[in-house]
């Protein structure tokens, strides 16, 4: 039976030994946890899996309690300390002369230059710093350098200050023969500017930015891995390119939802138990865009004068799959099958029973969202945050308004957000959204006092609509619709192909959809006339797709 196993009457347990180290942090010497299984080929799998994740758990925690001590140090910062203790050494020689040395004193330093400047030569030779540790040590700790016992810095710290005291004892001797050598000016201070965890709060805090709690999340992941594995007490300023290519090459082996598969353990364990598991890594468009969060912390670093470069600038990783090609328009042929579901023909109901045909016809968001982004290019959160304030007449045009204003007195939960600053633009009503009763639904929802018009849609913890994103998967899967690259943000692309076969100019398109400019030119003017923008919108069409079982508006 695998180490760790144990069998308890019929059921499988893992059990492991606190290691010495870490004992006065548990109330027991050791784990047990069930496995939950009474079959041992599965309990050998999940003994394993457990296993790895205890170990992890435990080099965490050793991780923790040297979370302060440096695990790494720049050359500048090596040479800096070398510095210091050669000029202390050779000041306090010099200290004690200024004060008249007696016989003794003269002669215990000629002692010392007979017997201990040969030892210290033959040691740094070997590179044997044994004998000097603890002294070594007592000069650090009292200057302030805490540095990982355990990492490759904190030997050759040790050797380069043995280094110095051999110096220091062959000054020392020619001073002895009356040699007037001078103490060396002390090396200058370090450098002011932020660490990496000060840069990373800094930036996080910025009053200028507005970021939202998913972009927060996502940025977390990708600046933990830079403290984590560069070291959070390291100045911004002396990381360098190859550090975060090393948080580059750690988040293409991160499991995706490192944070909810493994919680409470670091990012280098998480990888340790994802390929335990085997589990499924980030795609490089994901690495990506954690490398575009990573250059963004220091090209703000930059811009606000807390270091003069950025190291991740142009740090990226390979993928394989254009852009372009990551999602396609809803193919025309297949749009008939999405607006002849049970939901536009007949369903028992829009919630469990949308793909079950049945004598109802409810009309709320499940039904209009698909068709507003399809016929107006509308993103999903644009669509599901609608108020019925939006529709309005603009020089007698039916459009629908798309800002982030709002009024004082809305409750926050009815607040709208805005994507992008081309995001902010109105667009004319389809005739063919008006032919399916969208303005009655929205007179409607006047009437009875509404805000929003599709109030039943809620958000996530982040603000954002994921939960309709996910019902709309399954709605493409029971359509026979669901592929890869087709998604609720696929009617984006179905509308600026129609706009594009439409013949539209640019700066149409870019109005109608609240895609970015590409150009200042676009900055200048007052904007396009709803008249002339409603006459590209009502040449958006599909050719195959007839919506006429939806033009008599039906009883919600």
């Amino acid at each position: 039976m695998p180490d760790r196993l144990l069998r308890r009457e019929t059921t499988y347990y893992f059990r492991a030994k606190y290691p010495a180290d870490l004992r006065h942090l548990f109330r027991s010497g050791d784990r047990w946890k069930s496995l939950k299984t009474t079959d041992l080929a599965r309990a050998r799998l999940l003994v394993r899996a457990e296993s790895v994740r205890f170990d992890a758990e435990m080099e965490d925690l050793r991780r923790r309690d040297r979370a302060a001590a440096e695990a790494t140090l720049s050359k500048a910062e090596v040479d800096r300390i070398a510095a210091t203790y050669f000029h202390e050494l050779m000041a306090e020689d010099e200290e004690h002369r200024s004060e008249r040395l007696s016989d003794r004193e003269f002669s215990s330093k000629d002692e010392a230059v007979a017997i201990v400047s040969p030892a210290a030569r033959r040691d740094a030779a070997r590179g044997n710093v044994e004998p000097y540790r603890d002294e070594f040590d007592d000069w650090l700790d009292s200057n302030g350098y805490k540095l990982d016992r355990e990492a490759p810095i904190y030997r050759e710290v040790l050797n380069r200050m043995l280094r110095e005291f051999v110096r220091h004892m062959d000054a020392l001797e020619r001073r002895q023969n009356g040699d007037p050598i001078d103490t060396p000016a002390p090396p200058p201070l370090k450098a002011a500017g932020p660490t990496l965890c000060e840069l990373v709060d800094a930036y996080l805090s910025d009053p200028a930015a507005n970021r939202n709690s998913k972009t927060l999340l996502s940025y977390r992941v990708v600046f933990d891995a830079l403290k984590e594995i560069v070291g959070a007490s390291k100045p911004a300023a002396e990381v360098t390119r190859q550090d975060c290519e090393r948080v580059r090459d750690t988040l293409l082996r991160l499991p995706s939802n490192a944070r909810k598969k493994f919680p409470n353990v670091s990012l280098l364990a998480a990888v340790e138990l994802g390929a335990a598991e085997g589990a499924a890594t980030l795609g490089p468009g994901t690495v990506n865009n954690y490398l575009n969060n990573l250059a963004a912390l220091f090209n703000w670093g930059v811009e606000t004068w807390r270091i003069e470069r950025n190291p991740a600038k142009g740090l990226s990783v390979h993928d394989p799959v254009a852009a372009r090609d990551k999602r396609q328009a809803v193919p025309i042929t297949v749009l008939p099958a999405l607006f002849n579901a049970p939901l536009y023909t007949g369903c028992q109901n829009d919630e469990a029973g949308y793909a079950i045909p049945g004598p109802a016809q409810p009309r709320r968001g499940r039904f209009w969202v698909p068709l507003l982004s399809l016929f107006h290019g509308l993103r999903l959160g644009e669509a599901c945050q609608l108020h019925a304030a939006d529709v309005q007449e603009i020089e007698g045009v039916p459009v629908i308004l798309l800002s982030d204003e709002q009024a004082s007195d809305m409750d926050a939960a009815d607040r709208k957000r805005i994507k992008t600053e081309a995001g902010r633009r109105y667009v004319p009503l389809h005739p063919e959204l008006g032919r399916i009763g969208f303005l009655n639904f929205v007179a409607d929802a006047r009437r009875t006092g509404r805000t929003r018009l599709f109030p039943e849609l809620s958000k996530d913890a982040h603000g954002y609509f994921s939960g309709f994103s996910k019902w709309f998967a399954r709605f493409l899967e029971k359509a026979g619709a669901k592929t890869s690259r087709i998604t609720f943000h696929s009617f984006r692309h179905s509308y600026r192909d129609a706009l594009r076969r439409a013949k539209a100019p640019r700066d149409v398109v870019q109005a109608l959809g609240g895609w970015a400019s590409q150009g200042t030119d676009d900055d200048y003017g007052s904007g396009l006339e709803p008249a002339f923008l409603a006459e590209f919108v009502a040449q958006v069409r599909f050719d195959g797709l007839d919506l006429t079982h939806l033009h008599k508006p039906a009883a919600a």
